[in-house]
């Protein structure tokens, strides 16, 4: 959205970028199997064994509060029965676990969080 916006101010010198389309599919079937890939080769097993039940203290709750608060905001804000509503809560409370537990693993390492 940056990159398009610095195309409108700068035609001259960026205008080839407004041309440009990222579809939803080549974000999921390109660049996120590559990120998950990349982020599982690089991860130390042996940290992530000796973390684990932390991890999961945090994890586990996150999942099932924005499941819920994302399902019954989906559910009041549409027609969607609540099992429809709470089933896209979950894909979107699984996203949240998995932010949780990788910035889990970098403050229990010492890292930066954000």
């Amino acid at each position: 959205m940056g990159l398009r916006e610095l195309a409108l101010v700068f035609p001259d010198y960026f205008g080839f970028i407004a041309a440009l389309e990222i579809s939803p599919g080549l974000i999921l079937f390109v660049f996120l199997p590559t990120l998950i890939f990349e982020s599982t080769f690089n991860l130390d097993a042996q940290q992530l064994r000796h973390n684990l039940g932390a991890i999961l203290m945090l994890a586990v709750p996150g999942l099932i509060l924005s499941t819920a608060a994302i399902g019954v905001v989906v559910w009041w804000a549409t027609d969607l029965p609540l099992a429809a509503a709470l089933l896209l809560g979950a894909i979107g409370g699984s996203l949240v676990l998995m932010w949780l537990m990788l910035t889990g693993l970098r403050w229990m390492r010492g890292g930066e969080t954000g």
